[in-house]
């Protein structure tokens, strides 16, 4: 049986700012400018491995890291790869190595390489095909590498929902599809999720039933209904995210009507202890670093040791608590730290405000984050969360049976015009590949893979991810490429989750001699200066912690420099520009003209005045020349353009 592979995701450009950006920038440029057999083929492939390997070791200086992540076999590997760090160059490589393998040669049509965007799947392939091109030129006699480059123009290097659509286009029959059936745009997604919305809910009116009622007098306050529509639009998009929704939507019913015992042990209870965990450890760090930065002031620490003390002993007790699952005790502790504060004592004549402030500002933490957990989530004992249940179930429950005729009346729709979404390709597939237990079906088992090869992994869905590992053997010969730190861009529905439990649970490689699922690391960057780095992990350290992000940002996980660099007489510190615009509205054009002039006139300064940068053919400094706005980017504070507009 062949291996397996996977599949990489990219992000298209984003037209926004940077049109804006190039059209200003071109603007003020005119303006200051105007003027065989068996034997045989084993044979071959070792000749070419060696010479291959040989170009290699001339050319291309892999890290230890970067190797591992090429050459690592027998099992599952997780890629966790920075910014930077040559994943392109390390994924196009390991392919490359994999087909020409002396021993256990694959053909390039054997894997499934999976994009996050068609460019970058062509990019992709024309990648593969360069480098078989210059190996095929070195060896004109090889028969088996000529047979890969024809090969190469039929292999799977696609997006997910290409592959998708190819499963539905071979088996429309066992999905009662017509042959003819096409991928409806968005527009007139709305516009059928509009009209089924509507004739839904005129039927759920229509019954009269009283928890449909109650959940529209909850929703609408004597008004209209578009609240309730936007929450069951809402919830059918989320659901979109797990491969089988339906069972979702009806274990969220199971779970609110199904008595409990601890509060603690239902989901959405535990769900509310780790939101509440993760808040109390924030604050016991904030009070724990004010009490460390006192103990070099003997007059502030006297007065104010104390009630920092007291508030530190009332946070841990609070955590322990939630910790241990103690619903109802941790709801009292929460109002007793409400009650009983201790005040700070007076220092008087001290001149340094801002430390004295500095501090205050850590109970001030504690205080908001405790009467925080206190108004929404410790706000009532457990007995008193089942009266409200109670109260709340019949309502909780026409919700639910309201999101499942929609998505029945929608699909449906779908099926009387001939037409599939995007979110139809996923849950299709997973449908060809996976029986009901989740097993992979006789298709899946044909496909054969040599190995399934992911992208940008970390915005893969749960659908995604059970369409990669039905058709994988077993779950052995997947490679996942991804960047956990990207992780908060949450594209399509994404759940980084799935990469991150993958990243904590499995090994480093080089501590694998089993099958077992393993995982490298590549943190040094090729792309940019040390000033860079620096400040991007001076920012990722204090933002990204396991509370903010579900992982701290230690050494393992910074961006470590990874090129050599020429000096200059060039200032390359991190600048920070913080720009004022005339709206409050970050979208609105006079706001993105106003940013692009700006950069468009920074850039303008630096090429004017000879800022120098590094060539990349020669290593050496030259002065910034017009081309090189393609390496510059504006930061946004929002991604909301962008999301909009990809």
């Amino acid at each position: 049986m062949h291996a397996r592979c996977g599949a990489a995701r990219r992000r298209t450009p984003v037209p926004g700012v940077r049109t804006a950006l190039c059209a200003a920038l071109t603007q003020s440029w005119a303006i200051s400018h105007t003027t065989s057999p068996r034997s045989s083929r084993r044979t071959s492939g070792r000749r070419l491995t060696a010479n291959w390997k040989e170009r290699m070791d001339m050319g291309v200086n892999w890290t230890a890291e970067q190797q591992a992540a090429i050459s690592n076999r027998g099992g599952t590997l997780l890629v966790s790869a920075a910014a930077g760090s040559g994943k392109t160059a390390v994924l196009v490589e390991r392919v490359l190595q994999r087909v020409t393998d002396p021993d256990n040669p694959c053909d390039i049509d054997s894997f499934l390489i999976v994009t996050f965007t068609k460019a970058a799947a062509s990019e992709m392939r024309g990648k593969i095909a360069d480098a078989l091109t210059a190996l095929a030129a070195q060896h004109p006699r090889d028969i088996r590498l000529r047979r890969q480059l024809m090969l190469v123009h039929r292999a799977k290097i696609t997006t997910v929902h290409a592959f998708c659509m190819s499963l539905l286009r071979e088996h429309f029959h066992e999905l009662g599809l017509p042959p003819d059936f096409r991928t409806a745009d968005e527009s007139e997604q709305a516009a059928m999720q509009a009209d089924v919305l509507e004739d839904v809910l005129e039927a759920q009116y229509a019954r009269e039933e009283d928890g449909f009622a109650a959940l529209v007098d909850i929703l609408s306050a004597g008004r209209d209904d578009k609240r309730l529509q936007d929450i069951v639009l809402e919830t059918f998009r989320n659901l979109q995210a797990s491969p089988h929704p339906a069972r979702v939507l009806a274990g969220y019913r199971e779970q609110f009507v199904r008595p409990f015992d601890r509060l603690a042990d239902t989901d959405w209870g535990r769900e509310l202890l780790d939101t509440a965990k993760g808040r109390i450890q924030y604050a016991i760090a904030a009070l724990e670093n004010a009490l460390d930065e006192m103990q070099g002031a003997e007059d502030v620490r006297v007065k104010y040791e104390p009630a920092f003390q007291d508030d530190v002993n009332a946070a841990r007790t609070l955590l322990t608590l939630v910790e241990d699952g103690a619903w109802n005790a941790a709801v009292q502790q929460c109002r007793e730290v409400r009650r009983s504060r201790a005040r700070l004592g007076a220092v008087r004549g001290y001149e340094d405000k801002a430390f004295l402030d500095r501090l205050k500002q850590a109970r001030e933490t504690w205080k908001e984050i405790s009467f925080e957990l206190m108004d929404s989530v410790l706000c009532m004992t457990e007995e008193e969360v089942r009266l409200d249940m109670d109260m709340m179930a019949p309502a909780v429950c026409a919700l639910c049976d309201t999101v499942q005729a929609f998505m029945d009346a929608y699909q449906q729709e779908k099926l009387r015009r001939g037409v599939v979404d995007f979110n139809d390709l996923e849950h299709f597939a997973v449908e060809l590949l996976t029986d009901a237990d989740g097993a992979p079906t006789q298709l899946a088992n044909d496909m054969h893979f040599s190995e399934i090869m992911v992208d940008e992994y970390q915005d893969t869905n749960a659908v995604q991810d059970a369409i990669f590992r039905a058709v994988s053997d077993e779950e052995k010969n997947i490679f996942m490429v991804g960047d956990v730190k990207q992780s908060i861009y949450r594209f399509r529905l994404a759940n980084p989750a799935i990469f991150l439990q993958k990243y904590l649970a499995y090994r480093d490689a080089e501590d694998v001699t089993d099958a077992a699922p393993r995982r490298v690391v590549l943190s040094k960057n090729f792309r940019s200066r040390p000033q860079v780095l620096d400040s991007v992990n001076f920012l990722f350290s204090a933002l990204m912690s396991e509370q903010l992000g579900d992982l701290d940002y230690t050494d393992r996980e910074a961006l470590h420099v990874g090129a050599s660099f020429p000096e200059g007489t060039d200032d390359y510190r991190t600048e920070v520009c913080l720009l004022e615009t005339q709206t409050d509205d970050e979208d609105a054009p006079e706001a993105i003209r106003q940013e692009a002039d700006y950069c468009a006139g920074r850039i303008r300064e630096m090429l004017e005045g000879g800022f120098r940068v590094t060539d990349k053919q020669t290593g050496e400094l030259r002065p910034a020349a017009r081309r090189t706005l393609s390496s510059c980017c504006a930061l946004q504070k929002t991604r909301r353009l962008f999301s909009r507009r990809r």
